[in-house]
């Protein structure tokens, strides 16, 4: 079923759940039109004055925890993170909405279904000039961060055989939030006032504060050898997917293809360089010292990352892993008890000396050439780390016992 989204819920009507749907009306699965808003003045229309408040403790909390798993999903697909949070914001309330809460997570109001999981809402949708009551199907995902990855996926991959239908939206022809807000009026959400709705979101909480962000490629390591090969694209393909197999960046395959957007498609034959490492390595022959030199300590850190689920709170793991709540907020630098599920956090990290002979002990211990630890900061990929320390992204993946390619603000990672 073509995907197609709304704008809000009637949260004063109940779910009724289903194992089968109709179809969504003709114009709504050709051209991705959805609802709007439930009521013309609960949530768009309420953002025509402007604002000046700041934000609450409640909203500011709600912001960060968004932010550490919408930016990466973001960052990753080459959408603006501050647009996917104040969709975030507008779409769920604030995370009141029911379709946003447990069981559905739909953090969006993407309609369809996920994985064959639906359920049915009531919800208007702003046809011909008015608003349209409709029972339509929404997604229901397993956790918000499928929700996040599904919202992208979307953005990135919807086509009706005239190319993508959202590319406007993209980082790459978008080059300010303001055109990516613009392109996605009247396309992903039918109410007229959804750009602007949306930019006064990320105005008035500071949103683009997230939209650091950098695609350059290193330059090739001289030292390399390089392989070539010769790729064919598959339905569902997106040169970010490719570039993460392949242990590239976008710009790299864009570089070595000649292609001027991130368009690819079906059957269409791509190079792939890889880098592999010499055999001969070019290492200058250093004459041993005469008298030994003693050896700084090296710390051996390390830590325990779980996948939060349902049920689960900062109390519960600290007490399941023998730490405290605040020692469980500094290593994941959690400003707040809200935990996301579908959320990575560190719940245990031991860091164990190694001396030298006749070593004293060192307040500034180092780390060997054979093992780097690295606390993750804004704006960092696994793209990133693996371009910066020439390593593949499927090794810190090995390393740190990683099943997606999401890592959050404060994560400790070995990248070495």
């Amino acid at each position: 079923m073509p995907q197609s989204r709304i704008k809000k819920k009637n949260p004063h009507l109940k779910p009724k759940v289903k194992t089968f749907h109709r179809p969504t009306t003709k114009v709504a699965s050709t051209v991705l039109l959805a609802g709007a808003l439930t009521t013309s003045a609960e949530i768009l229309f309420d953002f025509q004055a402007p604002k000046v408040a700041a934000a609450t403790n409640t909203q500011e909390t709600f912001i960060e925890n968004i932010a550490a798993v919408a930016k990466p999903v973001a960052d990753s697909n080459g959408l603006y993170p501050s647009v996917m949070i104040a969709q975030v914001i507008l779409e769920s309330d604030w995370g009141q909405s029911g379709l946003s809460k447990a069981p559905y997570y739909n953090l969006f109001g993407i309609q369809g279904s996920y994985q064959g999981h639906s359920v049915s809402f009531s919800t208007q949708e702003f046809i011909g000039g008015k608003f349209v009551t409709k029972v339509m199907p929404f997604r229901v995902y397993p956790s918000h961060l499928e929700s996040l990855k599904d919202n992208a996926r979307v953005l990135k991959t919807t086509n009706f055989g005239a190319g993508p239908f959202y590319q406007k939206a993209w980082r790459t022809f978008a080059s300010t939030y303001e055109q990516a807000t613009a392109a996605l009026t009247g396309t992903y959400a039918t109410s007229p006032l959804y750009a602007r709705s949306l930019n006064q979101l990320i105005a008035q909480y500071h949103l683009t504060r997230y939209d650091d962000f950098s695609s350059q490629p290193l330059p090739t390591p001289p030292s390399s050898q390089q392989t070539t090969t010769t790729y064919t694209v598959r339905s569902g393909d997106t040169l970010w997917a490719i570039s993460q197999n392949y242990g590239v960046s976008i710009a790299q395959i864009k570089n070595w293809n000649h292609l001027n957007s991130d368009m690819i498609y079906v059957n269409q034959k791509l190079v792939l360089t890889t880098q592999l490492t010499p055999t001969t390595p070019e290492t200058p022959q250093v004459q041993p010292p005469k008298t030994p030199v003693p050896q700084p300590s090296v710390p051996q850190q390390q830590a325990t990352i779980i996948t939060v689920v349902k049920g689960n709170t900062l109390s519960g793991l600290a007490q399941k892993y023998h730490t405290s709540v605040t020692q469980i907020k500094t290593w994941n630098n959690l400003k707040s008890d809200l935990i996301l599920i579908g959320q990575k956090l560190v719940v245990s990290k031991t860091t164990n000396q190694t001396k030298a002979p006749n070593q004293q002990d060192s307040q500034a211990p180092t780390q060997t050439a054979q093992t780097k630890i690295y606390k993750v900061v804004s704006g960092d990929s696994l793209w990133k780390l693996s371009q910066e320390n020439h390593v593949s992204i499927q090794q810190i993946k090995a390393w740190n016992h990683l099943s997606s390619d999401l890592i959050l603000v404060g994560q400790y990672l070995r990248v070495q």
